[in-house]
């Protein structure tokens, strides 16, 4: 958030004070905030590994007879970190004046420009869609209910009911 009081080069963390706004319009990134489920940015992208399952059936086995090895592969994910990012100013002349019922501007800017900030983070954290930078935009990030593996769904042997052989399968494709 640029603040024009002093310097245009200057930046000011707001992050705290962005916390603490419109937590009810704000309800996922209110929660990760406030649950200490954050941390500082070290690359513009995330990458982890996640274990497949493997989906062999392990029971029902004879004793003393033969047993297929099993492998579990890794498969390579990633995300983008999105920055955010808006500016705002206000003239020397509404900057050196109290405004009745707001106080200072520039401070009421800069919180106005925090919470919409929150709000599209919030937005993003959802729904966002994945893309990298491409010269006109920055890059997106997945929001969560695009990092969830379209391919992790069961479905029942017999169509109404569901047998615990369903109930393993599904228990595998969470974990």
């Amino acid at each position: 958030m640029k603040k024009t009081s002093l310097n245009n080069l200057e930046y000011l963390d707001i992050s705290p004070a962005i916390n603490a706004m419109q937590v009810p319009n704000t309800p996922f990134l209110s929660y990760l905030l406030g649950a200490g489920k954050t941390e500082p940015a070290n690359s513009t992208e995330i990458k982890w590994r996640e274990y497949d399952i493997n989906n062999d059936d392990s029971s029902e086995k004879l004793e003393g007879g033969e047993y297929p090895d099993a492998e579990s592969g890794r498969t390579w994910f990633n995300n983008y970190t999105e920055i955010f990012r808006k500016s705002t100013s206000v003239s020397g002349t509404l900057d050196a004046i109290n405004v009745n019922g707001v106080g200072n501007e520039l401070t009421n800017q800069v919180a106005l420009r925090g919470m919409e900030m929150k709000i599209d983070l919030n937005r993003k954290l959802i729904t966002g869609v994945k893309a990298d930078e491409n010269g006109s935009k920055g890059r997106r990030m997945n929001g969560i209910l695009n990092l969830i593996n379209s391919a992790n769904k069961a479905e029942t042997a017999t169509a109404g009911a569901v047998t615990r052989k369903d109930i393993d399968t599904l228990f595998k494709l969470m974990y």
